[in-house]
């Protein structure tokens, strides 16, 4: 999925000789390629969100969980392994009861009448995303600086803006069908990618940790 593996590639996890060790890892998604679901474009879910792709979509995840069930041992990378957990437990909610009500409800939504407004939501979740690696860019070259590393309290408030920039930019565009599950997605997926961070737990006190990062972000520009 291109937006955990942007989180990802920030963190500099998926080191050169990842993607050759762990290839028969990732090859277990390469079904769901014809869905465009790897790549989890906005305009990939609007496809999904037909009944007949969908069911088909489904028929493929047993298949997914039973590959990586049986490879993940041979991966030696975290950031690899994370990466295709996530996109299994991804499959699998969108693939739930829930999942699946909340994913066909966005064939119902203002995006999935209008590209335009659909291409609008790619790339403000874009500028989300931009926005929060340029904050963890910065930090960590601050701490690299220093020989250390950034602490969570100085990372973890930066988690919670991202999630509320993503949770705002959708709802904006294209409404609370878009909102509500790419929020699912989010929170599904956040204890793994930002583990490394120490954030496992960023949802909580969001309020309080979104300040601290806005006093971050001023101490950092001086």
């Amino acid at each position: 999925m291109a937006l955990l593996r942007c989180v990802l590639l920030t963190l500099a996890l998926c080191i050169v000789d990842a993607a050759r060790v762990c290839e028969r890892l990732y090859k277990c998604s390469r079904p769901l390629e014809q869905y465009e679901f790897t790549a989890m474009g906005s305009d990939a879910l609007i496809n999904l969100s037909q009944e007949r792709v969908l069911d088909d979509f489904c028929g493929q995840v047993p298949t997914l969980e039973q590959c990586v069930h049986r490879l993940t041992a041979s991966c030696a990378h975290p950031s690899v392994r994370n990466e295709v957990d996530s996109t299994v437990e991804v499959s699998k909610y969108m693939c739930s009861l829930k999942g699946r009500s909340q994913l066909l409800s966005l064939g119902d939504s203002a995006c999935a009448l209008d590209n335009t407004l659909l291409t609008a939501m790619s790339a403000r979740i874009q500028d989300c995303f931009l926005t929060f690696t340029t904050h963890l860019q910065r930090l960590m070259q601050h701490a690299a600086h220093r020989g250390t590393h950034p602490s969570p309290a100085q990372t973890c408030p930066h988690t919670v803006m991202l999630r509320e920039c993503l949770s705002q930019q959708t709802e904006d565009t294209c409404g609370p069908e878009f909102k509500t599950f790419l929020l699912d997605v989010f929170n599904l997926s956040a204890s793994r990618i930002f583990e490394p961070l120490g954030c496992t737990q960023q949802a909580r006190h969001s309020k309080r940790l979104v300040t601290r990062a806005l006093n971050l972000q001023e101490q950092l520009r001086r």
